[in-house]
């Protein structure tokens, strides 16, 4: 199942180029809306696994929802998904918390879906890093990498020369087995 889901992340990442070497979907620095990341990340599991169900915005109860869910019947999993655009340690420790609220549901996902299925959570964030003086995002970014112990996957920055001439953007993902 990782090698899968590097397959989809790399792809996700192409697909980052290839539309932003087209149109940047922003106003000056405003960035872009964690949505994008979900959709492009599921887009690009469909055109991997076109069998896999996809629902956005999961309701959890008590106003507590996740981003995405994915239910993989080939690769007897459910992935639960959540996006952030990493810019502060608040949303650093928000990022946290959302795996935290993953792991509580896990169990709950699985019987819901399929006693027998593996849930993983998987986290995707975008950062902006300054060219100059961004030791402190470099270093949210660094904390991203180390969150559970477990292996990151991090895009080269996107379009480095053409997208911001502040500014490298990269998105990451992180795959954790709850």
């Amino acid at each position: 199942m990782k090698e899968f889901i590097k397959t989809v992340f790399n792809r996700t990442v192409v697909s980052y180029e290839r539309f932003l070497g087209r149109y940047y979907p922003a106003h000056g620095s405003n960035g872009f809306t964690e949505r994008n990341l979900t959709f492009n990340f599921s887009h690009n599991y469909l055109c991997e696994n076109n069998s896999a169900f996809i629902w956005q915005e999961v309701p959890l109860g008590d106003r507590e929802h996740f981003d995405t869910l994915i239910i993989d019947d080939q690769h007897e999993s459910i992935l639960c998904i959540e996006a952030k655009r990493l810019g502060t340690e608040a949303k650093n420790d928000s990022i946290k918390a959302d795996l935290k609220r993953i792991f509580r549901f896990a169990e709950e996902m699985r019987k819901k879906v399929n006693k027998s299925y593996s849930v993983y959570a998987l986290l995707l964030v975008d950062i902006w890093i300054p060219k100059e003086n961004g030791e402190k995002k470099q270093s949210l970014l660094n904390q991203f990498k180390e969150m559970e112990n477990n292996e990151a996957y991090i895009s080269l920055p996107i379009h480095k020369e053409t997208l911001s001439k502040k500014e490298t953007y990269q998105i990451a993902l992180k795959f954790i087995k709850c």
